[in-house]
């Protein structure tokens, strides 16, 4: 989206399970976000239903958008050899959509041209768009990231993916900022892009654009 909108709607063009995620964003005076979802019928297991895959396509979205309107609190550990520290990373939704919330819904599904699609809506809700418009002050910096995940991950790896690219994304711009690498970075991190997700090489990459407010980084103490 580039600036966040009080009014929006985005058509996220999504290809998901084996497939990948591809996007594409429009901006109307609208407050309903659209993702249409599909995935090659082929590739769907013969005991997966339609169901399934739609619940499948609604727990993803609910985590992306939750990422979108909400933010990520985000804690990253690098890695650190010489001192045998182990790099972690944790990516969670500020608030999360509940899985529930009857403002996401699939809205229909159908199948063409050997493929399964799954269209799924979003109303924003007018309590939301405050945060929107707080994110969307330019006291935030901007930065851009990817990450890949191998294919072996399955299903968890597309979301993980959009975390190692996120991590990537604070890294670029901590890089030329912070001289010694920190024992622990800390941040609250919002999507303001839709996530680019393909599939390549053996593991699912993932384009991110952020806005972020850095919590607090720590630096390892000197002796």
């Amino acid at each position: 989206m580039g600036k966040y909108r009080v009014q929006i709607i985005m058509l996220w063009i999504i290809v998901f399970l084996t497939q990948g995620l591809y996007v594409s964003a429009l901006s109307s005076d609208s407050d309903v976000i659209v993702l249409t979802l599909w995935t090659e019928l082929e590739k769907i297991p013969e005991a997966a239903g339609k169901n399934e895959i739609s619940k499948a396509a609604l727990e993803d979205a609910q985590w992306i958008l939750s990422g979108m309107l909400y933010g990520f609190k985000v804690r990253y550990v690098p890695l650190d050899k010489d001192r045998h520290v182990r790099e972690s990373l944790s990516v969670v939704p500020v608030v999360q959509i509940p899985f529930g919330d009857s403002a996401l819904r699939v809205f229909k599904t159908w199948s063409k041209d050997g493929r399964f699609y799954v269209q799924i809506r979003y109303t924003v809700h007018d309590y939301q768009q405050p945060r929107l418009r707080a994110w969307d002050s330019n006291i935030f910096p901007e930065a851009g990231g990817s990450g890949t995940v191998s294919l072996f991950n399955g299903r968890s790896g597309r979301l993980d993916s959009i975390k190692e690219g996120i991590k990537d994304a604070l890294r670029n711009y901590l890089r030329a900022k912070v001289r010694n690498k920190p024992r622990e970075i800390d941040a609250r991190v919002i999507l303001e892009d839709p996530p680019y997700l393909t599939v390549q090489a053996g593991g699912y990459t993932a384009k991110v654009r952020i806005k972020f407010s850095i919590d607090k980084i720590i630096p390892y103490a000197v002796y």
